[in-house]
């Protein structure tokens, strides 16, 4: 069993069209979806008047799960496959769409993605955003080896 667990999230964006409809042509729920020109909320609702520059919508495609991040990206890229003529469509009018991993580590760990993975995406037009987290515990040591240097 691996010792960490991750989860994949599909962001796409766009400098001016609303991504509602994309949502609905790829079948996918958003868990947040905003369009430019929507107001942009602030804390304690103190109203600033801003508004958002740009379009947005974020879909989950899957539990967290200790399965390998190459594992959940290959399934995320074949239920996105069905799509790509969609993504392209984005990816030439100025849009984005990107594969977000979140990746928990419960020790120091890595992996190797193949380029096969890796042309895969790039036949989507899809970006990769890998953002890994490392537990308290092994946080104090990494600051110690950094301020031995």
């Amino acid at each position: 069993m691996n010792r960490y667990r991750a989860t994949v999230s599909l962001k796409l964006t766009h400098p001016t069209r609303d991504l509602s409809r994309l949502c609905k042509a790829l079948g996918f729920e958003p868990k947040r979806i905003w369009k430019r020109g929507d107001e942009q909320p602030v804390p304690k609702g103190m109203p600033l008047g801003s508004k958002r520059d740009s379009s947005y919508c974020l879909i989950e495609l899957g539990p967290t799960s200790r399965k390998t991040v190459a594992r959940q990206i290959e399934a995320a890229l074949e239920r996105l496959q069905p799509h790509r003529t969609v993504l392209r469509k984005l990816s030439s009018t100025g849009g984005k769409a990107t594969l977000s991993v979140g990746w928990f580590l419960d020790e120091h760990s890595g992996e190797t993605f193949s380029s096969d993975l890796l042309k895969s995406m790039a036949r989507l037009h899809i970006a990769l955003d890998l953002h890994t987290y490392l537990p308290d515990a092994i946080e104090p040591l990494r600051s110690k080896a950094i301020s031995k240097r």
